[in-house]
């Protein structure tokens, strides 16, 4: 009787330490079917599906449910509780009847702060980084044509080797365009996909860009004298309906982002053009770069209705 009352006991903590997780890193190694919690910044939202990726400062992971997760958004801080499991080795905090029928839930936490993608090289892309938000540079696509959802593109990376990108849903702005023909510097969510084994696969792994801003012409390859970095005048300066910004003489404007003072991504375009509408703007201060095939520009403006 005691003996059985101590594996009572033991049980119980173990499944309260488990339960009490808020550690991304240490929620990964917990058993799976046991409900974990924990804390992290949203790092997409229906551009990537119904599918959430969360990171904190010690690693990254995936929230999957239906219903509860839609209404979740890139840049929320949130804590979400629920069974572990594996799904084509990707592991993540899903509704699962197999052995523990517990649901997903969060809580939300207000507005985080989206890490800075981390700079990989083809052979870095392993399940030390899945549920980050990753960067390759100078990587060139193998194929030609338009994104369409649901597709694999491969990519040839600077440094050596080769990544596979995926575009996941047709919310995605990315979905339609123009395939990069020249050299990309490329920011996703580090994911995988892999039906076999069912567990312990050690390839599979797939990058998904969120949108325009994820994919940019990279700098890499030209000579230092020939990368500068300018401000960009913008006006007017508080700004109300529109801004407006030049480039020095010829150039031509490949990409513009345009992100709040949170880092959130609020406006993207990959067309030659010097006037945005920020009419849907929110009153605040926001960052500006702007990229031509040879130099980056940058400035602050505000928005003042």
């Amino acid at each position: 009787m005691k003996k059985n009352l101590l594996k009572i006991v033991i049980a119980f903590f173990t499944v309260t330490t488990v339960n009490a997780q808020s550690n991304i890193a240490a929620a990964r190694t917990a058993p799976l079917l046991s409900t974990v919690i924990i804390k992290g910044v949203v790092l997409n939202g229906p551009e990537l599906g119904i599918i959430r990726y969360i990171q904190d400062n010690t690693a990254g992971i995936s929230a999957y449910s239906s219903s509860v997760l839609s209404g979740v958004n890139r840049g929320d801080s949130i804590q979400v509780s629920g069974p572990l499991i594996e799904f084509k080795n990707l592991l993540e905090i899903s509704t699962t009847t197999a052995g523990n029928p517990a649901p997903v839930s969060f809580t939300a936490l207000g507005t985080g702060v989206i890490p800075t993608p981390q700079s990989l090289t083809a052979a870095q892309f392993n399940e030390s980084v899945e549920g980050e938000l990753l960067k390759f540079v100078n990587c060139t696509f193998t194929s030609g044509g338009s994104f369409a959802t649901g597709t694999n593109y491969t990519l040839n990376v600077g440094s050596g080797g080769q990544i596979v990108a995926r575009i996941t849903s047709s919310v995605s702005n990315l979905v339609g365009t123009a395939i990069p023909t020249g050299a990309v510097d490329i920011v996703g969510v580090g994911s995988q996909f892999c039906s076999s084994p069912a567990s312990g696969c050690t390839v599979g792994y797939q990058l998904l860009p969120r949108d325009l801003a994820d994919i940019n012409p990279t700098l890499v390859g030209l000579s230092e004298n020939s990368i500068k970095s300018f401000n960009l005048s913008v006006y007017p300066n508080p700004a109300f309906n529109q801004i407006n910004f030049k480039v020095l003489a010829n150039e031509v404007v490949s990409s513009t982002i345009i992100t709040d003072v949170l880092g959130k991504v609020v406006f993207s375009s990959k067309e030659n053009n010097n006037v945005v509408s920020v009419e849907n703007f929110s009153n605040g201060i926001y960052t500006i770069e702007v990229l031509t095939q040879n130099n980056r520009y940058n400035s602050k403006f505000t928005v003042s209705k």
